[in-house]
C-alpha cells in the first residue's frame, strides 16, 4: 500500500460501506500494512482514502493496540483546544488545528454498531482520521 499525497483525492468525501465483513478485511489489510511497513513506528492512524480507497474506514493505534472503525460518525464533542498535528500524507509538515478533548463516536465493529467515548490523544487521533474520511486534512481545515 502506498500513502496518497494527492490533495484532490484526499479532499473527496468517502462513502459508507454496507458489507461489514468486507470492511473488516480492508481494515485488517491496512493494519497489516502499517505493522510491516517502513514507517510502522510512526503511524498511529490511517484513513482508507490515504491508501487510495474511498470507504468510510479508518484504523488507529490506541493504547498500543490497533483498532478498526467502520462508518464512523462523531455524535458529540466537548472542550475545544488547539494543537499542532502532522499527517502521513504531508510528510515533514505540521499545522495547528482545532480539536476536542472528548468525543462520542458511533461506528461499526464485527459485533454491530457501537457508541464509544474517547478522550485526550485517542480523541485527537480519531478526529484527524474522521476528518480525512470527510475530505478534510490539516491544510484545508
Amino acid at each position: 500500500m502506498k500513502i496518497c499525497k494527492n490533495k484532490k483525492h484526499l479532499e473527496k468525501k468517502c462513502i459508507d460501506i454496507e458489507n461489514i465483513d468486507n470492511a473488516l478485511k480492508i481494515a485488517t489489510n491496512m493494519i497489516m500494512h502499517c505493522m510491516t511497513s517502513t514507517y510502522k513506528n510512526e503511524v498511529i492512524g490511517l484513513a482508507h482514502n490515504q491508501v487510495f480507497g474511498n470507504y468510510n474506514i479508518f484504523i488507529a493505534r490506541l493504547n498500543d493496540r490497533w483498532k478498526s472503525f467502520i462508518n464512523p460518525i462523531i455524535m458529540n464533542k466537548k472542550h475545544p483546544y488547539k494543537c499542532v498535528e502532522q499527517c502521513m500524507s504531508f510528510p515533514n509538515k505540521t499545522r495547528k488545528v482545532k480539536r476536542y478533548k472528548m468525543i462520542i463516536l458511533q461506528h461499526y465493529t464485527k459485533n454491530g454498531m457501537i457508541i464509544e467515548k474517547f478522550e485526550g490523544v485517542d480523541a485527537q487521533i480519531i478526529q484527524h482520521e474522521v476528518d480525512h474520511l470527510n475530505g478534510i486534512h490539516i491544510f484545508n481545515k
